[in-house]
């Protein structure tokens, strides 16, 4: 973000309250990332929603499905947001970008009564073990890549996941649930559909549950939190 500022305030000062702050990073982003390493394109309403300026992890832990997530639960997630089955396994792709904490895969390379080691092939937990150690202080510190290609944005995710490497309960879950195994299988050798079903569902995702009029604010300087984002996210948090 702080290496679009300078073009940022040129364009803000032509265009107050017309635009989110969201909008320029995302814009920045695609424009200028895509080029090295995305290879799906979509195409986003700049300009269609607002959101609560402040974070809360509080909000986040309620709205993000957390890394014990079975398939059940995460179908039942996404479909109230109005997401067919495909676009639950296609959205799922995310994972092979960013890290996961060893504390999230703790229980399944250390927990062997539970039979989730059984679904992750032998030398994968073999190698996790060499960064997630058995212990709380370990698992809290450490961390391992959610996928080989961090840098890229393929479907090597699902054909991770389709060899036993699955790095996550819910990645191994989705090869063997017979409600979502075939089209984890079908997105692992066929990369082309999953871009466009990827694409298709993000822009469908972020448009969902947005805020508009005053539920949210849009910033005329984005980097100044504006007094009615202190009462907004003060109302979240209690």
């Amino acid at each position: 973000m702080s290496s679009l500022r300078s073009p940022l305030s040129t364009v803000l000062a032509h265009a107050v309250e017309a635009v989110e702050c969201f909008d320029f990073a995302i814009f920045g982003f695609s424009s200028r990332s895509r080029r090295r390493f995305w290879r799906a394109t979509y195409k986003c309403s700049v300009g269609a929603a607002r959101f609560v300026a402040l974070p809360s992890y509080r909000l986040a832990d309620v709205l993000l499905p957390p890394a014990t997530t079975g398939v059940a639960d995460m179908l039942n997630i996404f479909s109230k947001k109005r997401m067919t089955l495909a676009e639950s396994v296609a959205i799922l792709g995310a994972h092979m970008l960013g890290i996961s904490h060893c504390s999230n895969i703790q229980k399944r390379l250390y927990g062997h009564k539970n039979g989730e080691l059984r679904a992750m092939e032998p030398a994968f937990a073999a190698f996790l073990r060499l960064t997630c150690w058995d212990g709380s202080l370990a698992s809290s510190l450490s961390f391992v890549l959610n996928d080989p290609t961090p840098f890229g944005f393929d479907n090597q995710y699902y054909v991770n996941a389709m060899r036993g490497r699955g790095l996550l309960r819910i990645d191994a879950e989705m090869v063997s649930d017979p409600r979502t195994g075939r089209l984890m299988q079908h997105f692992a050798m066929n990369e082309g559909d999953f871009f466009r079903a990827f694409s298709s569902t993000f822009v469908k995702l972020s448009a969902y549950g947005v805020l508009t009029g005053k539920q949210s604010v849009i910033r005329k300087n984005c980097y100044e939190i504006r007094r009615l984002e202190f009462v907004i996210g003060f109302l979240i948090y209690i």
